[in-house]
């Protein structure tokens, strides 16, 4: 048993590796903003759509590639990703079209998508379905190493040599963490394999789509997703370096602070979620996500660094309440369909990523007075705080989500989809 634990722990690493590998794709752009927005010609409403159409592929990619594991294996689908996306990566650094970009950031996206997919198919053929939880909070944990890396160390590392070195050392990185999927990760025997079941087919993916209480869930995802995949991802360094009047380093790791909050956050609300309910403490994040956004983060006050460090910690806590929704799904509906359905919660989830980086962008440009600072356009602290106003009021559109689907579930405790 203590064998088996062990060889199951060390097959999440490789998926987890390329979850954490694709946040430090994904996160880069908001450390480069300025330079991007001048390399491409294009203002902050531009440049929000190309970090959301990142989300439109990975979002969109999730279904695809959860049947394209089921039919090719963890290991080969994931040895792939890791070259492919280093080498989109190459490629969109490198170009000064504003549509090719886009192209490749669509690209990057749906590639990327293969880490949650892959990770969750890996935790349910080692792991009982009732152990996914705990299983996927460690690989989660795992990955947002690529995100804490992504805030004050990658900055410092592009502040000593370059974007186009660090770059360059991704794709490099890409190379070996492939080679090394592809040497060590397996899938156990069959008779093991308790995610199994008959090949999925569109009629399974229908079932899913048109489960009410899936749908539901997937909105509470998709409306409390901003502090995450909107704020944290994108435009809280430059925000927190305006607003409080701080270096870009100090900033990045301010913001860094709420995926260390994340990577702690899914053992404690998984825990919390055992002993109240999940419902109940997915609401509560999101009241209190609301809350501290809008008093804190929100605010005009001089607040130090470290201050806003530890608040975005406890805001990270709060932000893993995706793994309790993800634990609540895979409760409802069956095994064979559990990888297709957290899957479907996912993709609607970054959907919401979509969502907030378009309105942030665009509601800046907006707001937008013509200011100039040398060829880059200006945004007031107050552009901004109007703008984020989406993040608070999102938290409390999923705080009565959690409500309908808490209704749904007591008067149909499980979903047989």
């Amino acid at each position: 048993m203590a064998s088996r634990m062990l060889v199951s722990c060390f097959m999440l690493i490789f998926p987890g590796l390329f979850f954490a590998y694709q946040f430090v794709v994904r996160l880069l752009p908001s450390l480069l903003t300025d330079q991007l927005m001048q390399q491409l010609s294009i203002g902050a409403g531009m440049f929000g759509s190309i970090s959301g159409v990142y989300y439109f592929g990975y979002s969109l990619a999730h279904i695809p590639i959860a049947m394209l594991i089921e039919k090719y294996s963890p290991r080969s689908v994931i040895s792939t990703s890791y070259i492919t996306c280093g080498l989109l990566l190459f490629a969109f650094h490198n170009t000064t079209n504003f549509y090719l970009a886009l192209v490749l950031r669509l690209l990057i996206g749906i590639v990327s998508s293969v880490g949650f997919v892959g990770s969750s198919k890996v935790a349910l053929q080692w792991f009982a379905k009732e152990d996914y939880g705990v299983a996927f909070s460690f690989v989660f944990a795992l990955a947002l190493f690529g995100a804490v890396f992504s805030g004050e160390p990658m900055a410092a590392l592009l502040d000593s040599y370059g974007s186009k070195t660090v770059v360059l050392a991704l794709v490099g990185l890409s190379g070996i963490l492939s080679f090394c999927t592809f040497l060590f990760l397996r899938s156990p025997d069959a008779r093991d394999d308790q995610s199994g079941g008959a090949a999925l087919g569109l009629k399974d993916v229908k079932t899913l789509v048109f489960s009410p209480a899936v749908l539901v869930l997937g909105s509470v995802s998709f409306s409390m997703v901003g502090l995450y995949n909107g704020f944290a991802d994108l435009w809280g360094v430059r925000y927190i370096t305006l607003n409080f009047s701080m270096p870009r380093s100090d900033a990045a790791f301010a913001v860094s602070s709420v995926f260390y909050g994340i990577m702690i956050g899914g053992p404690v609300l998984t825990y919390l979620g055992r002993k109240f309910g999940d419902g109940f403490i997915v609401a509560c994040t999101g009241v209190l996500t609301a809350v501290i956004f809008y008093t804190v983060i929100l605010s005009d006050m001089e607040l130090s660094k470290w201050f806003l460090a530890v608040c975005m910690f406890f805001m990270g806590i709060l932000a893993s309440y995706q793994v309790l929704v993800l634990s609540m799904c895979a409760r409802i509906v069956s095994n064979r369909l559990a990888t297709v359905a957290v899957s479907l919660l996912n993709c609607m989830n970054m959907l919401g990523g979509i969502a907030f980086h378009t309105s942030i962008g665009a509601g800046l440009d907006y707001l937008w007075d013509g200011t100039m600072r040398g060829e880059f356009r200006f945004y007031s602290a107050e552009n901004f705080h109007i703008a984020l106003l989406v993040i608070p009021a999102g938290a409390l559109i999923g705080v009565l989500a959690v409500g309908i689907v808490l209704r749904m579930l007591r008067k149909n405790p499980v979903f047989h989809t």
